[in-house]
């Protein structure tokens, strides 16, 4: 509809017969205007003309309108402008609505945004009361694993093998019967489980009462080999003294005056967890005035284990 409007508006406009009507009607109103002086005689000249010469001034008349091609070209080009004014404003048109419609879908996505945002939130803070929770699982069972290591820990130490050294027999220097002074101090397991690989290094000797404090308890560079004792059983090492004494002192030491017999070693084991052990004794051995019955003392100091 604007592309007919802008057509017939050119198609007037150009008209040739548009400029020559309102030149007549301008020349009535003029002529008719109250205002106008009386006509004037008039002197008419009579001009005879032949028939060749109205000929040519009729084809002079027609020749000196205005062409007809060019008021089309120009009701032409002003469609053509008004069909490309018609098209631009088309597509400004068609971009405000795109633009509309990116708008729309703008707030679209910022709406889903906010909502995707206040779902990780959520989510947020519920991971963070997930967390806490597990943390406080984790705070439990690293207790319980705590108080199951304490229980295992405490089942081991009562089921496993405990070996210590008590004091046991001992015999007298008796050079007529080759006999050297020797201690035979007994190995017990106390525990409720055998003791494996059992081995021992044991020495005796005649050493002053008291010892001297720098004294440092040599053992044999070899042990006895391996053993095994059982659940509240025991075993008798017998270290024997390197050389005899004077007979002349036998009974001084039997008696632990000024000398006495020492028996002392280390024990080595494993417990039925597979875990090493060990045990360090010493003793002095010495004979009641019956001169049979064998009482013992342990040297503070030297008598400990694991």
């Amino acid at each position: 509809m604007r592309l007919l409007a802008v057509v017939a508006v050119a198609l007037i406009t150009l008209s040739p017969g548009f400029g020559d009507k309102q030149a007549t009607q301008a020349q009535k109103q003029t002529s008719d205007g109250p205002n106008m002086p009386a006509p004037s005689p008039v002197t008419v000249f009579v001009n005879q003309t032949t028939p060749q010469t109205q000929k040519e001034g009729l084809q002079t008349n027609v020749h000196n309108g205005p062409p007809i091609w060019s008021n089309w070209a120009l009701v032409l080009v002003a469609a053509l402008a008004a069909l490309a004014a018609i098209k631009t404003l088309r597509a400004i048109e068609a971009q405000v609505t795109e633009m509309r419609n990116t708008g729309r879908q703008t707030d679209k996505l910022i709406t889903e945004n906010i909502a995707q945002s206040a779902s990780l939130e959520r989510s947020v803070r519920e991971t963070a009361r997930f967390a806490s929770a597990m943390e406080e699982v984790a705070r439990s069972l690293r207790t319980t694993a705590e108080l199951s290591s304490e229980t295992v820990r405490g089942l081991k130490q009562q089921m496993r093998a405990y070996v210590s050294v008590v004091v046991g027999g001992a015999v007298f220097q008796d050079r007529a019967n080759n006999l050297k002074f020797q201690g035979s101090p007994a190995i017990v397991n106390s525990g409720l489980t055998p003791a494996h690989k059992v081995r021992h290094k044991a020495k005796a000797a005649i050493l002053p009462v008291p010892l001297p404090n720098d004294f440092n308890f040599p053992l044999p560079e070899s042990d006895s080999g391996e053993n095994m004792i059982g659940p509240r059983q025991q075993t008798v090492i017998s270290p024997i003294v390197d050389d005899f004494i004077d007979d002349a002192d036998v009974p001084n030491v039997k008696a632990g005056l000024g000398h006495a017999l020492y028996v002392w070693g280390t024990i080595e084991y494993e417990d039925v967890f597979e875990q090493a052990q060990s045990t360090r004794f010493c003793q002095i051995l010495t004979w009641l005035q019956d001169g049979k019955t064998v009482w013992g003392y342990f040297v503070p100091g030297h008598n400990d284990g694991t």
